[in-house]
């Protein structure tokens, strides 16, 4: 591993945490990021104050000189007036890295401006800086977590331009199903950019799969290298933020960033690899499919479900989204006409299955069966309408699909407003992405296999 790996590894693994601008006002969000990294089990906690003794029964410290022994990662939470003092400390200190979570700086003002370029001056690189104005690294492995109410344990690494999308994201991720290796919200990005953080991920093992939100890159050519070098190994999806004239104005004034324009967002897409997404559901979606999918080996969806509507729409969403919904081989059809009374379904693709599914649920195993080994077929997608109104109907089904052994990646997608988390667990334990929106199922399956595709 790099050096830089190892100084990456001590901002999210850090065996000491101080945080500036700890008071006795539990209201204060210095107060907040040290009461929640003590109710968790952070180990060692350093309070510094100037006007305080003890913090939440821990010993307090005028300023991190005073701190003894090594400190690893500082959080500030102080006026930006008085950041560049705490930086200066950290220098001396011998501080790996530093999250500056005051605002008024270049989101605010020029003089705001002028104020990060003194910071990163004083740091001098000796001290990594992320931010200012944002939430700083979490790692749920280490009890990093400052903030989040919960945060699990898991696979992919989110890079957030934001401080608010943390937490929607991590509260999405968490009822899709999955936890997070490794998060940062860098905001300003005054030192550290997005850059800096996918290349960590890509060297990082516990992550496989790599998701940020992006309002704006400082330095476009190192990006450019850096994501298409990470991308070829692993999956990098990106949500862009400030996509229109209002939002990119708005991006100015939130991170201090400049957004760039659509044409140019859509060429650095093409030459890194990297996946364009356009809403959070999508962003998560694509990520789901990749921790479950396995390589897919095109586009070619075989649907199977109960009832022509619910087919139908399955067709259009998968057209729309570039994915193929191919006639079956004759052979399939004939096996199929074997077994599926012929009155109001269909052998086709999609496959209905109509009501005699509902009367014997067999006739779902015996379908999968025989349309899993079809040529044409690359992907399956189970439709899990019309079942609501039967749980038990909904329960063997369920049993069925995740038990079966078939040679076809398979997902599955409920009806619009069927609670995921009460059906998904037994879906991803057998590596079956379940979705509650038909539209973002597509969209994840697509996602994944171009993907494949450009990597050949």
């Amino acid at each position: 591993m790099s050096v830089k790996f190892q100084q990456f590894e001590t901002i999210f693994k850090p065996k000491s945490v101080a945080i500036v601008g700890a008071s006795k006002n539990s209201m204060k969000m210095g107060s907040i990021f040290l009461d929640h990294l003590k109710s968790i089990g952070f180990p060692q906690l350093y309070p510094v104050n100037p006007h305080e003794t003890e913090i939440s029964t821990l010993k307090a410290y005028k300023s991190v000189r005073d701190i003894p022994g090594q400190v690893d990662y500082v959080i500030v939470a102080v006026p930006a007036e008085k950041v560049k003092e705490v930086i200066e400390d950290c220098v001396v200190k011998g501080v790996n890295a530093v999250t500056v979570f005051s605002s008024g700086f270049s989101e605010f003002s020029d003089e705001g401006r002028r104020r990060e370029e003194e910071l990163v001056r004083i740091a001098h690189g000796k001290v990594r800086i992320i931010g200012p104005n944002c939430l700083g690294a979490f790692c749920a492995e280490s009890k990093l977590n400052p903030f989040l109410p919960s945060l699990e344990d898991g696979r992919i690494g989110f890079v957030c331009q934001s401080g608010g999308n943390v937490g929607t994201v991590v509260n999405l991720g968490k009822r899709m199903g999955f936890g997070f290796s490794k998060i940062v919200s860098y905001c300003n990005a005054c030192d550290l950019d997005s850059t800096d953080f996918i290349e960590y991920l890509g060297e990082d093992p516990k992550t496989s799969v790599i998701i940020a939100y992006i309002e704006g890159i400082k330095n476009g050519e190192k990006f450019l290298e850096v994501t298409r070098k990470v991308g070829k190994d692993k999956p990098i999806i990106i949500l862009r933020g400030g996509v229109t004239s209002g939002g990119s104005k708005v991006v100015a004034s939130h991170t201090g960033s400049l957004a760039g324009s659509s044409e140019i967002w859509d060429a650095v897409f093409k030459y890194t690899g990297a996946i364009k997404v356009q809403s959070i559901e999508e962003l998560l979606g694509t990520a789901l499919a990749f921790l479950h999918l396995p390589k897919l080996g095109g586009r070619k969806v075989g649907i199977i479900g109960m009832g022509g509507g619910a087919g139908v729409l399955g067709v259009d969403e998968c057209e729309k989204r570039d994915l193929s919904v191919p006639v079956l081989t004759s052979e399939t059809i004939s096996s199929l006409s074997e077994i599926i009374p012929p009155i109001n379904s269909n052998v086709k693709n999609p496959v209905d299955l109509a009501e005699y599914a509902m009367f014997d649920p067999s006739l779902l195993e015996k379908t999968l069966k025989i349309v899993a080994p079809d040529p044409k077929i690359d992907v399956l997608i189970m439709l899990y309408h019309n079942m609501s109104w039967d749980l038990g109907l909904l329960k063997k089904v369920e049993e069925i699909v995740t038990n079966i052994n078939i040679s076809k990646p398979v997902v599955a997608v409920l009806e619009p407003g069927i609670d995921l988390e009460e059906i998904q667990s037994k879906h991803l334990e057998k590596k079956i992405p379940a979705y509650n929106n038909l539209t973002y199922a597509c969209k994840a399956i697509y996602n994944v296999a171009n993907y494949y595709e450009r990597r050949g």
